[in-house]
């Protein structure tokens, strides 16, 4: 019986560390970056956007800790905009199921191939190309307040 029980409890914290790797942290100069969940292939990570947060997609990235030692690519959302002169000509309707009219392209690189690591981030409104260059770096345990 203590066999059948240390059993389970070491496939539980094998999955407690599996799982624990996408909680990932990112200071970048919007501020702090958040990977928040998996759809699919999609990795969603979150980021300031005004008083709201934005989204971004990252495909291939879902469930990759260890070998991102190549380009994703992906695309970003944020929430509609009211003022009808200032986002794209037409909507999009995000892997959350959220309709928008701001968003763009987006391409990721990782600075080290495995977790944790940083990341350079290009983005682009609508369909263009992507432009707008953003630097993250991660935040790890040692970087928290309370960490001795």
């Amino acid at each position: 019986m203590k066999i059948k029980y240390l059993g389970a409890l070491a496939g539980l914290l094998a999955f407690g560390a599996m799982t624990a790797q996408a909680d990932e942290v990112w200071t970048s100069e919007l501020g702090e970056i958040v990977y928040e969940s998996e759809i699919d292939r999609y990795a969603v990570l979150s980021f300031p956007a005004g008083e709201t947060r934005g989204y971004a997609f990252i495909d291939g990235l879902a469930g990759n800790y260890e070998d991102r030692n190549r380009i994703f690519t992906g695309y970003w959302t944020e929430e509609a905009a009211v003022d009808a002169d200032y986002g794209c000509p037409m909507e999009m309707t995000d892997q959350m199921g959220r309709t928008t009219n701001i968003w763009g392209r987006l391409m990721v690189v990782f600075h080290d191939q495995a977790f944790p690591s940083g990341f350079s981030a290009v983005r682009g409104d609508c369909f263009d190309e992507p432009d707008s260059m953003l630097m993250a770096y991660p935040k790890t345990y040692e970087d928290m307040p309370d960490a001795e």
